[in-house]
């Protein structure tokens, strides 16, 4: 391992630490459980790779927890939906409308990847091809959720929790720059896996650097009426 990939795998790290710590000291944890798992994966994994990185760095643990990720990054989505428009009719049913269209697609890609590459001879180093191969679709499913989700708050003038719009604002433009980077690394494998790696982990310390921010901000304080801040409790 590198010293330049050691530095970035330790601060990615220490910017991970901090958002979580921001989240439990400040109790927004449950504002989005699957973000918070989401935050304690990628810790896990980034730290097994710099404690161990004979056995944790190498391309079949990198695509195991890629994939685990996304997944974690299409639950996200699907809880800010929830979330976000539960007790909001009108906007509900154009948003289940419009997540159960993404998930059909999303479905159909999928199987049909799968059946392609089923079609393959059997080979030792398969499942991590098939992962691989599934993981633009992946991304690309939760990059349209996360664009609908945006677009439909904007177009109904919902209001979001402060933790919600963070999340929105930081993983459509992530999202895009992680989904161009994995494309290259398909088409031109490994001439291009420094680029697109090194392009990835800038724009994901720029993101958690945002996170931590959004993570540690105070919540505005209350008001009571004509504007007034509300007064403290009684003793």
């Amino acid at each position: 391992m590198a010293p330049v990939e050691k530095l970035v795998v330790c601060v990615v790290i220490l910017l991970l630490a901090a958002c979580l710590a921001g989240l439990f000291i400040r109790g927004r944890t449950g504002l989005c459980v699957s973000f918070t798992l989401y935050l304690g994966a990628v810790f896990l994994s980034d730290t097994l790779i710099l404690i161990w990185p004979q056995r944790f760095h190498s391309w079949d643990f990198w695509v195991v927890k890629e994939s685990v990720h996304n997944l974690l990054k299409f639950a996200i989505a699907l809880e800010l939906t929830v979330r976000t428009f539960r007790a909001f009719p009108a906007a509900r049913k154009t948003v289940n409308a419009l997540m159960l269209g993404v998930l059909v697609l999303l479905l159909a890609v999928l199987v049909l990847t799968r059946l392609s590459v089923g079609a393959m001879p059997l080979e030792v180093g398969r499942p991590q091809e098939l992962a691989f191969n599934l993981q633009p679709y992946v991304l690309a499913g939760t990059l349209w959720l996360f664009i609908a989700i945006s677009a439909l708050i904007l177009w109904y003038r919902l209001p979001v929790v402060p933790l919600h719009k963070a999340l929105l604002l930081g993983f459509v433009p992530y999202l895009l720059i992680f989904t161009v980077a994995i494309n290259l690394l398909r088409a031109f494998g490994g001439n291009a896996r420094v680029v697109a790696g090194y392009t990835k982990n800038v724009a994901y310390q720029v993101l958690l650097a945002y996170w931590v921010y959004a993570a540690w901000k105070r919540s505005p304080p209350r008001r009571g009426l004509r504007g007034t801040a509300a007064p403290p409790p009684a003793a």
